[in-house]
């Protein structure tokens, strides 16, 4: 899985089946940090809102914030007893970490909240239900919403997020979307690509069976002007620091932000050049190692029986031509 920063320019972040967090500079194709401590397959990986911090959730039932620029975990916690797939995801501008997973007794589904400045045990935690999808939760940040989207389900449920409330009521029900498409994937938009003249909110896109389901979320208001309640300044397309200064480790203010009122305007000269890496110099892994050198044996053993064939042809002709 990836994840690519909104804060520095062409810095993406990655997770695989190594048990590593690997930070690249995209335009060069180079790896240039690594942070390793995992002990079980990476599930998901995200950014937290300055750009610092990554959260991750793990096969082995750990949360944990990896600072990559330091290479190292920062932080770690047990997110959810069952054996099931899990996610995390930071909740916005806040310090706070959700993950979604399974309980241990009885393969409940539940998510929970975890506090940056104390991670020894949930902030909150809830029940959701007993089926058997995965949970895919997403955020907006600017309306501090939680849509939970679960494999095979047709609801999407979505819940408010009050980070100043008390812990029992810092994440309030609202209501669901309900279809009998079940959810195969989805994604959702950033909150600028949302259609301020209908008031849309957030843009979740539904993976079913054969199709492709937009789902816009909508507040009602009768009036046509723009709501600016509704849409204070949200990240824009523009990087805040370069990808020099990110990497130098110098600090992270977060995104920087564009007002909608006249709907979203991208920058001019947004594209990116990239450096064409030759393949020939990449890293291989042990298991890529260890292919090639099967292939190698064989293609070694292939020419080897050739060369033999020719000599023996050629040792024949000799004969013939000395019986001669």
């Amino acid at each position: 899985m990836s994840n690519t920063t909104q804060f520095a320019k062409n810095v993406l972040a990655t997770a695989a089946q190594d048990y590593e967090v690997v930070v690249w500079d995209v335009e060069l194709g180079q790896q240039k940090l690594k942070a390793e401590g995992h002990t079980a397959i990476i599930q998901s990986l995200d950014w937290n809102y300055p750009g610092a911090l990554l959260c991750t959730n793990a096969k082995d039932k750990m949360v944990r914030v990896v600072d990559p620029r330091q290479q190292s975990i920062a932080a770690s916690c047990e997110s959810h007893g069952g054996v099931k797939g899990g996610r995390a995801i930071w909740l916005g501008k806040h310090d706070m970490i959700l993950t979604v997973g399974f309980s241990g007794k009885g393969a409940v589904r539940e998510f929970k909240v975890f506090d940056l400045k104390n991670m020894s045990a949930e902030l909150f935690s809830s029940n959701i239900d007993n089926s058997a999808g995965i949970i895919m939760p997403f955020y907006d940040e600017d309306a501090d919403l939680l849509f939970l989207a679960g494999k095979g389900d047709g609801a999407i449920r979505y819940y408010e997020v009050v980070p100043g409330a008390p812990a029992a009521q810092i994440i309030e029900p609202i209501a669901a979307f309900k279809s009998n498409d079940p959810t195969a994937a989805a994604c959702s938009l950033p909150r600028r690509s949302c259609d301020v003249n209908v008031c849309e909110i957030i843009r979740i896109y539904k993976v079913a069976k054969n199709k492709v389901i937009p789902l816009q979320f909508q507040v009602p208001r009768k009036s046509d002007l723009f709501q600016d309640d509704l849409y204070p300044p949200c990240r824009g397309d523009e990087p805040a620091i370069s990808k020099a200064d990110w990497f130098a480790n110098k600090p992270c203010s977060g995104p920087l932000t564009k007002s909608l009122e006249h709907g979203f305007q991208a920058r001019e000269g947004s594209g990116t050049s990239f450096k064409k890496v030759d393949d020939s110099e990449k890293e291989l892994s042990a298991t890529e190692l260890k292919k090639e050198n099967v292939d190698l044996h064989k293609r070694v053993a292939y020419l080897e029986a050739e060369i033999a064939k020719k000599d023996a042809h050629i040792a024949d002709l000799e004969a013939k031509l000395a019986a001669k």
